[in-house]
């Protein structure tokens, strides 16, 4: 008769990189393993991170980002033969579509949290119209890159705004992505801050950390 082990498991298009965890007698709890998996889906973005982002450093700009998957990698082995039969069911997938949505969702929740949530509102309308045809990377690079519009200086929303307004205008004309462009957000939010006259701005009073 078969003993079944159960593993908790990730899979970056075909390849596995999650791990099996089993004891030495090949058998592990199903229990054990959802509670595992449930680690994995906590790790989703740095996994897909370090996997699909770390590519795109090595060439890889253009391909299409595959699914992460998680699930139960069910494997049964027979006691005498030692054959070993498997199966993969798939829990939970996580896209390049969600990564994007995740990071602007945290762009958009600092927003909210600095700023009120008519700021953020009219954040997301500045910038959703003219990314919405790029492709899965340059917008979570967008969005990306706005988290941290504390780092460019931005401490109140009149220079938020305006510098997603100089941002929204260089994407539709195309300036964006210059070869010599650098980091489009930057070089919007600091348009903004000159044309406003070089004033000195706060940092706000509410934001301490973020987190990534």
């Amino acid at each position: 008769m078969g003993m079944q082990s159960y593993m908790a498991t990730v899979f970056v298009g075909e390849r596995e990189i999650g791990g099996p965890f089993v004891n030495g007698d090949f058998r592990s709890s199903l229990n054990f393993a959802r509670r595992e998996l449930r680690g994995y889906l906590r790790l989703a973005e740095s996994i897909y991170r370090q996997e699909v982002m770390g590519g795109r450093r090595h060439g890889l700009r253009c391909a299409t980002a595959p699914a992460l998957d998680f699930g139960i990698l069910t494997e049964t082995k027979d006691s005498e033969t030692g054959t070993v039969e498997s199966s993969f069911t798939v829990t939970s997938a996580y896209t390049a579509e969600d990564f994007v949505s995740d990071t602007r969702s945290a762009f958009l929740a600092c927003v909210t949290e600095d700023f009120g949530e008519q700021v953020a509102s009219g954040a997301a309308s500045l910038v959703d119209g003219q990314i919405a045809s790029m492709s899965w990377y340059r917008r979570f690079e967008i969005w990306n890159d706005l988290a941290s519009y504390d780092i460019c200086g931005v401490a109140n929303a009149d220079h938020l705004i305006d510098g997603l307004e100089e941002l929204s205008v260089a994407l539709a004309d195309g300036r964006a992505f210059d070869a010599n462009g650098g980091n489009p957000v930057f070089h919007a939010f600091h348009r903004a801050e000159r044309q406003s006259g070089d004033r000195e701005l706060p940092v706000p009073a509410r934001r301490t950390h973020r987190h990534h």
